[in-house]
């Protein structure tokens, strides 16, 4: 059996590239890329300190680099933007990312039945 495959495909498959490289090439403006913490790191259901963002169809997909955080899928709003919502017990976690400029925000919301807290994580593009 011969098996044909994209030579981008066999390298990341072979652990010489990462998954952001088979990643369609993105607009400037976008929100793909490896992002790394520069202000924030205190919200629950943290990212971490270094993430990728690679856009999927209408998801992000989001990992931290790290080993520590906590990422997954995103709704995609559009080249710039996520939601996503985590659900620990009775606690709602609302998160938003949101390209500003040359950094990336990302605002988290935790409801559990007192006021709502929020907090303010900005990373900027990883070199």
């Amino acid at each position: 059996m011969k098996l044909s495959a994209h030579p981008m495909v066999v390298a990341a498959a072979l652990g010489l590239l990462g998954p952001a490289a088979l990643a369609d090439d993105a607009p400037a403006d976008a929100i793909a890329g490896t992002w790394t913490r520069v202000r924030g790191g205190h919200a629950p259901a943290d990212l971490g300190a270094a993430i990728e963002v690679i856009p999927f169809e209408d998801r992000l997909l989001v990992g931290s680099l790290d080993g520590g955080g906590h990422g997954g899928t995103w709704t995609r709003l559009d080249d710039g933007r996520g939601q996503s919502e985590l659900r620990l017990g009775s606690t709602r976690v609302l998160r938003e990312m949101a390209r500003d400029g040359e950094r990336l925000q990302v605002r988290t919301t935790v409801l559990d039945g007192e006021a709502p807290r929020c907090f303010l994580d900005v990373y900027a593009r990883r070199a």
